[in-house]
């Protein structure tokens, strides 16, 4: 296998990865996702978290059910509804693109740093001491350019 080949071959893994990505973003955005508080607010929202629906229980208005709490109550609800979605999406994600990166597609994780190597700095030595360790013999010396 030359190195072309290994080109065109990334290049349709490439574009084979694309395409489950698609259709799996395709999937979940036409899913449907609601929550509900009982007798107060059921709500409806697309795969992509996008608010589609609310409905209000009838007699939630009146004034024994504490009608100044129907905004939290919607609130809590439409976060509620949004939070399936994000699961829902991390998880048809998870097989195309991995679990870390569907996570934090789905705003469930910050991405993590990748491990770095071995500082290059001194340990713990002062200037002087890591340079004695180094060979610097004729470091300063004149040399002849011209043999």
């Amino acid at each position: 296998m030359n190195v072309l080949d290994e080109i065109d071959a990334a290049v349709r893994q490439h574009t084979a990865r694309q395409q489950q990505l698609t259709q799996a973003q395709a999937v979940v955005a036409e899913r449907r996702f609601t929550d509900e508080i009982p007798d107060v607010v059921r709500v409806t929202v697309t795969g992509t978290g996008d608010l589609l629906d609310i409905e209000l229980a009838p007699g939630c208005l009146d004034t024994g059910r504490q009608p100044h709490l129907l905004g939290d109550r919607i609130t809590r609800a439409v976060a509620n509804a949004r939070r399936h979605a994000s699961t829902a999406a991390s998880e048809a994600l998870t097989d195309v693109i991995g679990e870390q990166a569907a996570n934090w597609i789905a705003g469930d994780a910050e991405p993590k740093p990748l491990p770095r190597g071995r500082s290059s700095r001194p340990d713990d030595k002062s200037t002087e001491d890591y340079f004695e360790d180094k060979d610097s013999s004729g470091f300063m010396e004149e040399r002849p350019w011209l043999p």
